[in-house]
């Protein structure tokens, strides 16, 4: 039985999937355009990651951190790659197994051999954080393209790369 804070908490998850469905309809009308599929994709799944830890399913808090924490990364990944591939440019896979690889080896040791949560979550965040900056970087030339290209720029730029690291 859920409890009202979960409930309540479980509106966030709601509007990523909401989110999601409507880059997946977007994706459907245009699928040449693989990029609104990535965000599609990243969105789901940072909704799902989302209720993992709002549900705390599994009920090892260990292993749900680790599967929390495995798809709030995935997610970040596809975030990124459907970003720089509106301007024609990718990350190479072995990028994204490497990131996934070290976060994970982060959240595991800090839960079973050193459990300090503060430190999960500091590299968690960091992790993504550090990816969206370099991303950023990466992106420059959105911000003197096109007024969409401005936006999605100046709303991947500075918000998202200021949300990860500043919730820390």
């Amino acid at each position: 039985m859920l409890n009202a804070r979960q409930i309540v908490s479980l509106i966030t998850p709601a509007i990523f999937l909401l989110f999601s469905a409507s880059f997946l309809v977007a994706w459907l009308v245009d699928r040449e355009r693989k990029r609104i599929l990535l965000f599609s994709v990243s969105l789901l799944l940072y909704g799902a990651a989302a209720v993992y830890q709002i549900m705390g399913i599994p009920a090892d808090f260990g292993l749900s951190a680790m599967i929390s924490a495995s798809i709030y990364v995935v997610s970040s990944s596809f975030l990124v790659e459907g970003i720089l591939r509106r301007i024609g440019k990718r990350y190479h896979q072995l990028l994204h197994v490497l990131f996934f690889i070290t976060i994970r080896t982060g959240i595991y040791f800090y839960y079973y051999v050193d459990r300090s949560l503060k430190t999960r979550i500091y590299i968690l965040n960091f992790g993504i954080g550090a990816f969206f900056v370099v991303t950023a970087m990466r992106v420059l030339d959105l911000r003197s393209g096109k007024l969409p290209d401005r936006i999605l720029f100046g709303s991947f730029g500075r918000s998202r790369c200021s949300s990860s690291v500043g919730r820390c």
